[in-house]
Order: C-alpha cells, then sequence, then structure tokens
C-alpha cells in the first residue's frame, strides 16, 4: 500500500547532535508516514553531516526552519539545559 502525501505527517527537528542525529532521524527515515523537511542545529559541521546522509534540509535558526518548511510536527532534540 503506497502512502500518499497528504498521509504524511511532515516533520521538522530541532538539534542535530547525538539524540537529533544517532536516534531521532534513523527512526524518521524508516517511518513510512513520515516526510523530515527540515533540521536545524547553530554547528554547520552538525547541519552538513544531516544534509549529506539524509538529503534533509538543513537551518541555522529554528525561524528560518519554520517558516521555510511549514511542519506538522517539531522534535525537539536539544540538551535540557539548552
Amino acid at each position: 500500500m503506497s502512502i500518499t502525501k497528504k498521509e504524511q505527517r511532515k516533520i521538522a527537528l530541532v538539534g542535530c547532535g547525538e539524540a537529533g542525529y544517532d536516534i531521532h532521524l534513523p527512526a524518521l527515515a524508516s517511518m513510512k508516514r513520515c516526510e523530515v523537511v527540515g533540521a536545524c542545529d547553530s554547528d554547520d559541521g552538525r547541519r552538513e553531516r544531516v544534509a549529506k546522509r539524509y538529503g534533509t534540509p538543513v537551518f541555522e535558526t529554528v525561524g528560518e526552519m519554520l517558516d521555510r518548511s511549514k511542519p506538522d510536527v517539531l522534535i525537539v532534540a536539544t540538551p535540557p539545559d539548552s
């Protein structure tokens, strides 16, 4: 059974560190009903590795990501003290 774009949830991720990169993105990539429409991190290297591995649009700020990607769901994967 194929999933239509209407049935997919557009997901955006804040934080491309360990939790975002090693846990959330791999899980989301395996879900047919999820489309990762953006990821943001203040670190250039983290953004680059996400873009390279997952082909996900990356952004430096949350505001820019939300404005451009229009997600249905936002996952915040930043350390508790951030």
